[in-house]
């Protein structure tokens, strides 16, 4: 049962387990026999920690926890397969970090020793278009600190724990704690898609989500702010 216009599950009258998910009791089952044995004393001790349930400040912010992470991974997945899905994985590579973070090449012998584990890591995917090479570029960081990574669009941008960043022409998605020189005091999520077919660079019109985090972001040289999603035009 939702609220309508802003999606949210209804709270109801009784007890629920802390995702407005209401139980009655339980059903038991012994051999050829049902009863039903009703629960009065309910104390979940829930939490949600995964990426994609956070909504804090964002689109699906005060929704139900699957909700959330229905429309975060959404708002990523569905316009990466639309883009990688004529395209080959052309490179797929683990990363290292110098001492200061910032990552490297796997392929430096001499680095090999500050590999963290083969967590961080990125994929290329790429075809030959006439004379345009199309590609998507995503590097996900699954070790214990954050790297730092040169950005085609947003040059240093540093990525935090379980945070990513997605680069093509027409698209764009990040989880990090900066991205073109914009600090955030906490990981925060946007996809940017080109509307006009243009890559975003030269692109006059971009759709911006905000998922989660600071709702600031910085296009064209103009800081904006998206608390869910905008169109925006130069």
């Amino acid at each position: 049962m939702f609220i309508t216009p802003n999606g949210r599950r209804a709270k109801l009258l009784g007890q629920d387990d802390g995702e407005l998910r209401y139980i009655l009791g339980n059903i038991k089952v012994e051999n050829d026999r049902l009863s039903f044995e009703p629960v009065s004393d309910i104390n979940p001790q829930i939490s949600n920690t995964g990426i994609f349930v956070n909504a804090d400040n964002g689109w699906a912010e005060g929704m139900h926890p699957f909700d959330r992470f229905v429309k975060n991974t959404c708002e990523i997945l569905s316009p990466l397969n639309e883009i990688t899905s004529q395209m080959y994985l052309t490179k797929h590579e683990f990363l290292n970090v110098d001492t200061n973070g910032r990552v490297i090449s796997s392929k430096d012998p001499e680095t090999d020793m500050l590999n963290i584990n083969k967590k961080i890591q990125r994929s290329v995917f790429s075809y030959e278009n006439g004379s345009n090479t199309e590609y998507v570029e995503a590097i996900v960081n699954a070790s214990d600190q954050k790297c730092i990574v040169k950005s085609r669009y947003a040059g240093d941008v540093v990525i935090p724990k379980y945070g990513f960043l997605v680069e093509s022409p027409q698209f764009i998605a990040f989880n990090t704690i900066k991205w073109n020189d914009t600090d955030y005091d906490t990981p925060t999520f946007f996809t940017i898609r080109s509307l006009d077919n243009k890559p975003i660079t030269e692109s006059a019109k971009l759709r911006v989500f905000h998922g989660f985090g600071s709702d600031s972001i910085k296009l064209w040289g103009k800081t904006y702010r998206v608390k869910k999603e905008e169109i925006l035009t130069r």
